[in-house]
């Protein structure tokens, strides 16, 4: 958690690259495994992404803690029982989900950027298009005929 947080802090307010950051955290500690690597770097890509709508939720773009912990509550992972998240009650976050009323937020889009692609693809495409955007890409393979 404390390696997550980290890396948010420096990509979020020091603005560093996020691949830099993590490359440098993972050096650091060279005992993490790939799943630990994974879930970190997981972690860390999706609450880069999808930071405005989990501060909306968390009510907080300042506390790392509370943003944490509404990513671990929308992925399904129970909070660990951490001094950190004792005091956290996910009963908020529910209702705090149901509070958004703004797309932009939903899909964690800047507003600028919402209404501009709003207005050129047209409402109904432009929620299309944000859900595709926002989704995981299909793998896709391929086979080389040629050879």
């Amino acid at each position: 958690m404390d390696a997550v947080q980290d890396c948010l802090k420096q990509i979020m307010f020091e603005k560093k690259y996020s691949d830099k950051v993590l490359e440098r955290i993972f050096k650091s500690h060279p005992q993490w495994g790939a799943r630990d690597r994974k879930f970190i770097a997981e972690a860390v890509y999706d609450i880069t992404r999808h930071f405005r709508y989990f501060s909306a939720i968390s009510g907080s773009e300042r506390s790392l803690n509370m943003i944490f912990a509404v990513y671990l509550f929308e992925k399904g992972i129970a909070l660990p029982d951490w001094p950190d998240f004792k005091s956290i009650n996910t009963q908020h976050f529910e209702e705090a989900k149901k509070h958004i009323t703004s797309a932009a937020v939903l899909q964690s889009y800047p507003d600028e950027l919402w209404n501009y692609c709003e207005k050129e693809l047209g409402e109904e495409k432009w929620d299309k298009e944000a859900t595709a955007l926002n989704s995981e890409a299909k793998v896709v393979l391929r086979a080389n005929t040629l050879k």
